[in-house]
C-alpha cells in the first residue's frame, strides 16, 4: 500500500504586528463584545495551528498593555481608552 501524502501547512500569513492590527480591528468592530482566542481564530478562517498559539500571545500582549480587559480567564474585551481612541 502507497502511503498518503500529507499537505503541506501554509506558512503563517500574518507577522506579529499584522496580528495585533486585525485582532484589535475586531475588538473596535464590535467594542461590547468579548472573544477568546478560538473566537478570533474561526474568525481568521485560517487553518494553521501555529496562528492559534500567536493570537493566545497577543492577547495576552494587548491586556499587559491596557489595550484589552480580562473579563473571564481566557475572555477579552476591548477596554475603554482604547475604545475611545479608534
Amino acid at each position: 500500500m502507497k502511503k498518503r501524502k500529507r499537505g503541506k501547512l501554509s506558512k503563517n500569513p500574518y507577522s506579529k504586528k499584522e496580528l495585533i492590527d486585525v485582532v484589535l480591528s475586531f475588538f473596535r468592530e464590535s467594542p461590547h463584545k468579548n472573544f477568546n482566542y478560538k473566537q478570533i481564530y474561526k474568525l481568521l478562517g485560517s487553518k494553521n495551528p501555529e496562528i492559534k498559539t500567536l493570537i493566545v500571545g497577543v492577547l495576552l500582549g494587548l491586556y499587559k498593555n491596557g489595550s484589552l480587559l480580562e473579563i473571564k480567564p481566557g475572555k477579552y474585551k476591548l477596554s475603554e481608552h482604547s475604545h475611545k481612541k479608534k
